[in-house]
């Protein structure tokens, strides 16, 4: 059955994974853009846009909350939470279903942009075994990603993030494929690594020193 959305009152949500892809990728803005042009085609009127970056294996997303609780209010300003993949909302079944029909009970839907779903108990098969399968990737993709860090790590190259104190990075150039990062003691800081460790150790001028001293001081 087609789904009429003329007039219906719309939250977008977009998400990517990391505050990486959050600052220079293009999947946050495509997802946005996606999601006006749906509005537009469909006759419906955004409310709010919610973006963000974070994991979806769990509902720790401020933007998300924020959504949720707007949704959830008495006065409900929502009747759809469009999304440009299930997945953007949830890569764990569980906690999907439950979102799902918390806000079913406040009479919102969850709208996927790339996919199509009816109003009826084959479509909810569908989406819940749609929700198992994106959970399912989520956890062979974290497992080979995984594997592949430790693999990059056990070959003496940085995996990324903030070096740690005494540290910095450098670029390693490769006869293939991408350049990769290396670790090498960083001029600035390194003295002040060597001075924490030999002060634990020998105490300073004044005498011996403990761990929130040391910090302290």
């Amino acid at each position: 059955m087609q789904l009429d959305f003329r007039e219906k009152r719309v939250f977008v949500y977009a998400r990517v994974s990391t505050t990486r892809q959050e600052r220079n990728d293009l999947s946050l803005p495509d997802q946005i853009a996606s999601a006006e042009r749906w509005i537009e085609e469909n006759g419906a009127a955004c409310v709010r846009v919610f973006s963000e970056a974070g994991s979806a294996t769990d509902d720790e997303r401020r933007a998300f909350r924020e959504m949720i609780s707007l949704a959830e209010a008495d006065e409900c300003p929502v009747d759809v939470i469009l999304v440009h993949s299930l997945s953007r909302l949830f890569r764990n079944a569980l906690d999907f279903m439950q979102y799902r029909e918390r806000l079913r009970r406040r009479k919102v839907r969850i709208v996927s942009i790339t996919q199509n779903f009816g109003d009826d108990p084959a479509s909810d098969m569908a989406v819940a075994m749609l929700a198992i399968f994106d959970e399912y990737h989520s956890a062979e993709n974290g497992k080979h990603v995984r594997r592949t860090m430790i693999a990059n790590a056990l070959a003496g190259y940085w995996n990324g993030q903030t070096p740690p104190l005494g540290f910095r990075t450098y670029v390693a150039p490769q006869p293939r494929g991408k350049d990769r990062k290396k670790l090498e003691h960083d001029p600035e800081t390194v003295e002040l690594v060597r001075y924490i460790f030999d002060a634990y150790l020998n105490g300073t001028a004044d005498g011996p020193i403990g761990i929130t001293t040391l910090a302290e001081h």
